[in-house]
């Protein structure tokens, strides 16, 4: 009997050693197959023209160059519709456009010299509704960068979005903590694209200061794909305008301060949101705030930049960078600041902003809808409570 245990301890103690000269042998040796990516794709839509309701753009990255498609339609035939990278890339860009507006889209991707997980996959969006249909709803949130426990916070805010499913989202800038390290644009990623949601509704961002800092911005322009300039850019969905600015230093483009050829390209398009009758609401977004109580007064925004806004009578200014919730009213304008998107949150101090309405410190995002001539905001929190509520009735729906 001692015979057979030695025996079998032996075989135990061979097998033990063969295991650990063979197994790393062989994770060292063994290449997986190529022609498959990593599971996060970096797929998301956004808006790529002047008007949402007749254009879409569609942006994904492959862990290798390879020349890809993007077959569109209204039915899962996805035969209205064709497009091919000119080149082998990495990061691949399709923008479709004079699209049908309200109307639902189906789209595939593929290659013929590349197969990945999110391939020959049925995706779908819904293009915006024209002006005289003009009832939608949207998300905004702010600072999706991690906390110190990663990217939960963000996934638990991301949850409830997905709930309501709206038309599409803004972000309000530092989605990322460190733009030049890949693993946080993997994680930013994997958390809007829950459910699929960015590959089936736009997502819009507003640039932060931590997409500018390190790297300049060069990830955030390659990755993300908008009107105009990826730093700023407006397009107008239904009977709203939005106008997102880059109000950050040290971009690609090197800004040491507000640039006057941005100031002058908002006039211009300020110009023209006021003098269109599909127009009866301007929304305004960038990163740091105009005012607020945690950091006080932006002097170089509030100089240069809030009387223009003033002028064109804009409806609602959004920006986040604070790590909390909180809105003001500055002569007879709204300001709201929602920073509390995963990044770790700032509790208020002893000097509140004397404009301050409303202030909360959590985790949230605000939920904006849409019906003609109403405007109607809700700030809600991580677990779906409602922290604040704003209701703004159009007095001046033609603006000119």
């Amino acid at each position: 009997m001692k015979k057979i245990l030695k025996f079998i301890l032996f075989i135990l103690l061979a097998v033990v050693i063969l295991s650990l000269i063979f197994i790393p042998l062989y994770i060292l040796t063994f290449n997986p197959p190529t022609n498959y990516s990593q599971p996060d794709s970096k797929l998301y839509l956004s808006i790529t023209g002047t008007n949402a309701s007749t254009c879409i753009g569609l942006s994904f990255y492959t862990s290798e160059p390879c020349l890809a498609s993007v077959y569109l339609g209204k039915d899962n035939k996805y035969d209205d519709f064709f497009q091919e990278d000119s080149q082998l890339t990495q990061i691949h860009q399709f923008n479709f456009s004079y699209l049908e507006p309200n109307t639902l889209y189906h789209y595939t991707i593929n290659s013929s010299t590349f197969k990945t997980n999110y391939m020959n996959i049925d995706y779908t969006f819904i293009t915006a509704p024209n002006s005289s249909v003009n009832k939608f709803n949207f998300s905004i949130i702010g600072d999706t960068r991690p906390d110190i426990y990663g990217i939960s916070a963000h996934n638990r805010v991301m949850e409830q979005i997905i709930r309501i499913n709206p038309h599409f989202i803004l972000n309000l800038g530092d989605i990322v903590y460190h733009p030049e390290n890949s693993s946080d644009w993997d994680n930013f990623f994997s958390v809007i694209n829950r459910n699929n949601y960015a590959s089936n509704h736009p997502y819009m961002v507003s640039v932060g200061n931590h997409e500018t800092t390190g790297d300049k911005g060069v990830k955030y322009e390659e990755y993300f794909y908008f009107p105009h300039k990826e730093f700023y850019y407006t397009y107008t969905f239904s009977n709203v305008f939005f106008i997102s600015l880059d109000l950050e230093v040290g971009t690609r483009l090197n800004y040491e301060n507000i640039s006057q050829e941005q100031i002058d390209w908002l006039v211009e398009n300020l110009e023209i949101a006021n003098e269109s009758q599909n127009i009866n609401w301007i929304i305004a977004t960038w990163h740091v705030p105009a005012f607020g109580s945690y950091r006080g007064n932006n002097t170089e925004i509030i100089n240069k930049i809030i009387p223009i806004l003033e002028l064109y009578k804009v409806d609602l200014i959004l920006s986040g960078h604070n790590h909390h919730y909180e809105r003001l009213k500055v002569n007879n304008t709204n300001y709201i600041i929602t920073g509390g998107g995963g990044a770790p949150l700032y509790e208020f101090g002893d000097s509140i902003h004397p404009n301050s309405l409303v202030r909360n410190v959590s985790y949230h995002f605000c939920q904006v809808q849409i019906d003609g001539l109403q405007l109607n905001m809700t700030a809600i929190n991580e677990y779906g409570a409602k922290i604040d509520n704003l209701t703004l009735i159009q007095s001046n729906p033609w603006r000119i």
